[in-house]
């Protein structure tokens, strides 16, 4: 027997919720039984959605974005009133409290609106919005209505001297133009001066190794470091930028760069003959491996036959292959600066604090027994011609 109730008096949320309701039951013996089931609570029934055209821009450039209004399941809500408001980011200092003398002041940002306008989505949901950022620094976006609102932060380079956060332990955050690249792409990389007035700064590209190093000079507000990517920086490079100013001051970034591994990634076609079989039937399977160019591949493979029931009730216990070995990997670099360790200036914490990367190396659990698995081929050998 089943019993349906409901649930009201729900507080209000101004983010999505993902609220968990667990029932237990007990007989007349004591034995228990427990069920849970989640379900997402929505703080309203539309969304917005931002994209700027670059993540970085240029003093006087104007700076394109795209708006999307949809619902819970991401269709598109057409007609919707929106207003958007431009305001340029600056940073407060706070200076810690007596009892805490030593540690690191923090910083909190200031929003000064230096632009707004309001707007209206299109049958399909999209519009367009343009703004042009009279100086360097940085701005923020802020579009709402309905209830939902939706922010992205922006960097903005120029002549003038801009005011970046003054972040804990000298470091710098850079700021790319996309979240990943394919081989062939371009990264452009915006590195903050906020040291103020022309600044000498070494960009290495780095990962297991130094793979380049260069001298660049910075302006007053900073600059945008581009960088051609190839397939041999796959699955990701990091690019590491030390400024050096006056009176012995230092900043240090660091920036991982994801490249999607297409020239490592292979293309398997399997196809079977028959198609459709019955129990204690031959089937003959034949594979084709080739490159990201087209060319056959000469190699060795697995081929598994699994009980699609098996699969129904849980997830295969093997990785997908090619983020098992090209998912992101970590930084082999250490770079340190003498003047961390400099008396004569206030310091927190050592230097060298640059950084990145990801999850240490998986533990490697060998498979020895196959249940639910029909079929089991560890050493399936291509021709020269890529068929097996």
């Amino acid at each position: 027997m089943a019993n349906k109730s409901q649930l009201s008096d729900l507080p209000e949320f101004d983010s999505l919720q993902n609220l968990t309701l667990e029932v237990t039951a007990q007989d007349e013996s004591g034995a228990q039984i427990s069920a849970r089931s989640s379900m997402l609570v929505h703080p309203t029934d539309l969304y917005v959605g931002l994209r700027p055209d670059q993540w970085v821009g240029q003093a006087g450039t104007a700076l394109g974005f795209d708006v999307l209004s949809v619902d819970w399941n991401q269709k598109s809500l057409g007609g919707k009133s929106l207003g958007a408001e431009f305001s340029q980011v600056t940073w407060e200092r706070k200076d810690p409290p007596l009892s805490n003398q030593y540690a690191p002041p923090s910083y909190e940002p200031v929003y000064t609106p230096v632009g707004s306008t309001d707007l209206v989505t299109g049958p399909d949901g999209k519009a367009r919005l343009s703004f042009t950022p009279p100086q360097a620094g940085t701005y923020i976006l802020d579009v709402q209505g309905g209830g939902a609102k939706s922010q992205v932060l922006l960097w903005v380079g120029g002549k003038s001297q801009a005011v970046w956060p003054s972040l804990p332990n000298q470091h710098i955050e850079m700021t790319a133009d996309r979240e990943s690249y394919q081989p062939g792409q371009t990264a452009q990389i915006f590195i903050p001066n906020p040291l103020g007035g022309n600044t000498q700064a070494l960009v290495t590209v780095e990962r297991g190794v130094v793979l380049s190093a260069q001298v660049i000079d910075l302006g007053p507000s900073g600059t945008t470091f581009s960088l051609p990517l190839t397939s041999e920086q796959a699955p990701n490079v990091f690019v590491s930028a030390t400024l050096i100013g006056a009176n012995n001051n230092f900043r240090q970034g660091y920036l991982s760069l994801p490249v999607a591994p297409e020239a490592q990634t292979l293309k398997v076609e399997l196809t079977s003959q028959p198609q459709r079989s019955e129990p204690g039937g031959e089937v003959v399977f034949n594979l084709r491996v080739t490159d990201s160019q087209g060319k056959p591949v000469q190699g060795e493979f697995s081929l598994s036959v699994v009980d699609l029931a098996a699969l129904a009730l849980a997830d295969p216990n093997a990785p997908d292959i090619v983020p098992a070995f090209y998912g992101p990997q970590p930084l082999g670099i250490e770079t340190g600066v003498s003047l961390a360790a400099y008396s004569g200036r206030l310091l927190f914490s050592p230097g060298g604090i640059g950084g990145g990367g990801g999850d240490g190396a998986p533990t490697t659990v060998v498979r020895e027994n196959f249940p639910d698995t029909a079929y089991w081929n560890p050493t399936l050998v291509t021709d020269a011609d890529g068929r097996g």
